[in-house]
C-alpha cells in the first residue's frame, strides 16, 4: 500500500509539472513490478496516461479497473475525465448512468 501511496502523489504532481512525469512514471512501473496482479496498476498507468496527454491510452485501461473495482469512485472519476477529453460521447452515458447510480444507492 505505501507504493500505491507514493505512485498517487507523483501522479498529481505529474498532473501539474511535466517535469514530474518521469519520477511518477518510474513509480507506477516500480508498482506494476511489485504487484504485476494488482488491479490498481490499470488504475495508475490510466493516470499516467492522463497526466501525459494521452486520454485514449487512459480509457481501456480505466475501464477494466472500474470494471475489477466498480467501488472505486476514484476511478470512476478518471475514468470520466479520460472519457470527456476524447470526446466521446461515452462520457455523457457514463456520466448519466453514475448519477442514476449514485441516486439509486
Amino acid at each position: 500500500a505505501p507504493l500505491l501511496r507514493i505512485a498517487e502523489v507523483r501522479l498529481g504532481a505529474a498532473a501539474r509539472d511535466a517535469n514530474a512525469y518521469a519520477e511518477a512514471q518510474s513509480v507506477v512501473e516500480a508498482f506494476a513490478k511489485a504487484a504485476p496482479a494488482d488491479p490498481w496498476n490499470g488504475y495508475l498507468a490510466g493516470k499516467l496516461a492522463l497526466a501525459g496527454g494521452r486520454p485514449a491510452d487512459a480509457v481501456p485501461l480505466l475501464e477494466k479497473f472500474t470494471t475489477d473495482v466498480p467501488d472505486s469512485h476514484a476511478g470512476q472519476y478518471y475514468l470520466s475525465h479520460a472519457l470527456g477529453a476524447t470526446g466521446s460521447e461515452d462520457a455523457i452515458i457514463f456520466a448519466m448512468d453514475l448519477r442514476a447510480r449514485d441516486k439509486l444507492c
